[in-house]
């Protein structure tokens, strides 16, 4: 049970996670994922995307050993494709934009994107002395711009393999870098992708897929769960505790989240996807603060602490 930090909006103060995280245990999580964004403290010629209030390395350490003392494992996750606004909105890296005139995704083809993408994994991966998994995010590519834009995509005309052929070369740099790392990612882009192209795709053997949905009723594509089942070793499901009911949220509404997690306790225990059980590893509650980079604040984290609490205790006991 694991949850989920969106540092892109309204960060809490370092001081804020040694009062959190002992509640996180006490409430039944066992890790968080920290999605840091431009708040992680980058270095060298990276240093141009940290913001002016971006925690320093001494911060994210302490945070690792605040984590460790409540017995929480930490997951950072960085995004690697799409929602990659606070890199690709600066000059230093226009040139790997897919469409130049947007920053939401970089160019698969482009040599220099797995270059750049390599250089802030390590450094964020180095940041943590402690971690056994790692997420590539990967969600929404396409989304906001169009995937195949760009000259040199254009010419393949298939973002199915495109998109599997830049994964993959993040999949083999981490691997690579460092194979002792379980690593995660979403699943969305692949929801609907026959399966004979995901295990041609060879990624199953190299990532753990995070199926998100933060609605009450869970709907997914038919036969999904069996092709991933076929493909994938091991599977994560993703849940919310705020942030995912509209972009203009005041308040949370905490009976919509509790019902979302309850709906995949149901699925996961009694509903078709029961069979997933042994390739299940956990559940990730979310909180997301925007929506990407450039969007509005959702409601803030301490306005959805009741909800987080009353979601924990759902997947915890039921």
């Amino acid at each position: 049970r694991v949850v989920h930090f969106d540092l892109k909006g309204a960060p809490p103060k370092i001081e804020y996670f040694d009062w959190l995280f002992p509640m996180l245990k006490r409430w039944g999580a066992t890790g968080v994922l920290m999605e840091y964004e431009d708040m992680f403290p980058y270095n060298g010629k990276w240093s141009v995307l940290r913001q002016p209030h971006a925690y320093g390395l001494e911060d994210v350490r302490h945070i690792e050993e605040v984590a460790g003392r409540n017995d929480l494992h930490i997951i950072p996750l960085i995004q690697t494709f799409g929602h990659l606004e606070f890199l690709l909105k600066h000059d230093v890296c226009a040139s790997i934009r897919e469409v130049p005139s947007s920053p939401q995704a970089l160019c698969p083809l482009n040599e220099q994107s797995i270059v750049v993408v390599g250089e802030l994994m390590q450094q964020v991966i180095s940041a943590h002395r402690h971690i056994k998994y790692f997420h590539i995010g990967a969600d929404e590519v396409g989304r906001m711009v169009n995937l195949g834009h760009c000259p040199r995509c254009r010419q393949t005309g298939d973002t199915t393999t495109l998109f599997f052929h830049h994964v993959r070369r993040v999949l083999n740099y981490l691997t690579q870098f460092r194979p002792d790392l379980h690593i995660i990612m979403w699943d969305d882009m692949f929801r609907e992708v026959d399966v004979l192209i995901l295990e041609a795709a060879g990624i199953g053997d190299l990532v753990q897929p995070m199926v998100w949905m933060y609605t009450p009723q869970l709907h997914f594509p038919e036969g999904m769960w069996e092709r991933y089942m076929k493909v994938f070793s091991k599977l994560w499901v993703a849940s919310a505790f705020k942030g995912a009911s509209g972009v203009n949220q005041r308040a949370t509404p905490i009976s919509h989240h509790i019902e979302n997690n309850k709906g995949w306790l149901f699925k996961m225990e009694f509903g078709e996807e029961q069979g997933v059980s042994c390739k299940f590893v956990g559940y990730a509650i979310t909180g997301w603060s925007r929506y990407d980079h450039y969007q509005m604040l959702c409601e803030l984290l301490p306005v959805g602490l009741p909800s987080l609490a009353l979601c924990l205790l759902t997947l915890t006991h039921g």
